[in-house]
């Protein structure tokens, strides 16, 4: 059984640093200091040009939002184990009044 949470926590380690890299790589290119140095797509090509930068940004939104659910589901785990599957307190019925 530790083997397995071991695992669990490599897997999210290595997730969380793909993440992180994804997250850098895309603000580097998109900020780029170079002013063009980096430029996968000539931005003066007609309809084209700005689909390099659409892609970082697909990235760096996609791995800004794998950390935020990894950041969750650690958060969720760290938890007691009183909530339902679902990440939500039990819900409390009110007690049987007299009939």
């Amino acid at each position: 059984m530790a083997r397995r949470s071991h695992i669990g926590i490599m897997s999210l380690k290595l997730k969380a640093a793909a993440f992180v890299i994804g997250a850098l790589a895309s603000l580097v290119y998109l900020l780029n200091p170079g002013a063009g140095v980096f430029e996968l797509l000539p931005d003066a090509l007609p309809l084209v040009g700005n689909l390099d930068e659409a892609a970082f940004v697909t990235i760096l939104l996609a791995s800004v939002r794998g950390l935020r659910r990894l950041r969750k589901e650690k958060q969720l785990a760290a938890s007691p184990r009183s909530r339902s599957p679902h990440g939500h307190a039990p819900a409390h019925s009110p007690a049987p009044g007299p009939a």
